[in-house]
């Protein structure tokens, strides 16, 4: 990573400017309570910020990341987190959960205009699905082509909270769902959320 910090503690990054990066531009493992604000991070092959293994207790907030492969990427058991406030464009994913991101909250963030979707939970069976994260009143506009989804949840993930988020679609509904929610998965709570411009609001594949 363009910056990378390695079992690292309280640690404040605020304020960096990344550009052009060959894997990640900020990244932090096995590290707790790192707050990362108020940083811009573009032009990235591969993660804009990668919450790394393990690390406990993230805050993650007004940061701006655009045209990379992925904008914020959890990875195994980052949990505990709060992420706010941040802006993702033109990113492959916006945000994506794995193995064991747990018990995050997620609030006030803009996705725009992501490749491929923009919130993905990247599946897994129970014991290694993402569990009772939270999103909060987010702004999903956009997401991938012509069979996009704003928010799609994988696998065996269990207790996600899904409210007064908006997800909008502007470039026409094609075959374009808004929430997709995976047959295995249990417990997906969604209420007030506007969605807009799908062909398919809410694909709940648990009821067929």
């Amino acid at each position: 990573g363009s910056i990378r910090l390695d079992e690292c503690n309280r640690v404040t990054v605020r304020g960096v400017t990344v550009r052009e990066f060959y894997c990640d531009g900020i990244v932090w493992g096995i590290s707790h309570d790192v707050l990362v604000e108020n940083c811009h991070v573009q032009d990235g092959a591969r993660l804009s910020l990668h919450s790394g293994s393990g690390s406990q207790r993230s805050i993650v907030r007004g940061n701006r990341m655009r045209r990379s492969g992925e904008g914020i990427y959890f990875c195994w058991g980052a949990q505990h987190g709060l992420y706010e406030k941040n802006v993702i464009e033109d990113c492959n994913y916006g945000m994506t959960f794995g193995h064991a991101d747990s018990d995050n909250l997620i609030r006030e963030n803009d996705i725009r205009r992501s490749g491929e979707a923009g919130i993905h939970f990247r599946g897994g069976n129970k014991a290694f699905a993402p569990h009772r994260n939270r999103f909060e009143r987010n702004r999903i506009v956009d997401s991938g082509g012509e069979k996009g989804v704003a928010i799609d949840i994988n696998g065996q993930t269990e207790s996600v909270v899904l409210i007064q988020n908006e997800l909008r679609e502007t470039r026409g509904p094609q075959s374009r769902v808004g929430i997709l929610i995976a047959a295995e998965a249990r417990e997906i709570r969604y209420e007030d959320n506007l969605i807009e411009g799908f062909a398919v609001p809410i694909s709940d594949l648990r009821k067929g």
